[in-house]
């Protein structure tokens, strides 16, 4: 066993994170950039994700990963989303525009056989 002194002595070890066995597939800017939505709707978006996941005790964490990342020389925060992230986010945003809609039914009609909720 180590000594307590010997795991100070390490710095990386007091920053390191567990490792989600959660498969991060794309990032928040991404997904704006291919729903061609403003950024202001996909923080709506995102927030109504993150209470659908609060509401049945799923990881937000674990599945909204928040990120910096450079654009055009500039520092910005951005998020890390799994699959479920993704889906949650494109339900949650506005039909309206015609690529979320798309999205939608994608997900919905892609999805619908394996939802045995009727």
């Amino acid at each position: 066993m180590r000594k307590q002194s010997e795991e100070w002595a390490n710095p990386v070890m007091l920053f390191r994170e567990e490792e989600p066995s959660i498969k991060y597939i794309c990032y928040a800017s991404e997904l704006t950039e291919r729903l061609n939505v403003p950024e202001e709707e996909l923080d709506i978006a995102i927030e109504r994700a993150f209470k659908a996941c609060a509401s049945l005790n799923i990881s937000i964490k674990q599945n909204f990963k928040s990120v910096f990342r450079t654009c055009d020389d500039h520092l910005v925060t951005d998020w890390r989303l799994s699959p479920l992230a993704c889906y949650l986010i494109v339900i949650n945003a506005d039909p309206a525009n015609e690529r979320v809609a798309r999205m939608q039914v994608h997900f919905a009609t892609k999805n619908f056989n394996d939802v045995n909720i009727f």
